[in-house]
């Protein structure tokens, strides 16, 4: 399994607005080399 994070959730991040937890999660949890993650280009 892999994640796309879009610009909204890594602002949800930096602003810790609601949500920012579980994105949070998922960069430590890519860092860790648990599965890819990518961020959207557009």
């Amino acid at each position: 399994m892999s994640y796309i994070l879009d610009a909204c959730a890594l602002l949800a991040v930096f602003k810790r607005e609601p949500g920012w937890k579980k994105v949070d999660s998922l960069i430590m949890r890519a860092n860790a080399g648990d599965f890819p993650l990518h961020k959207h280009s557009d």
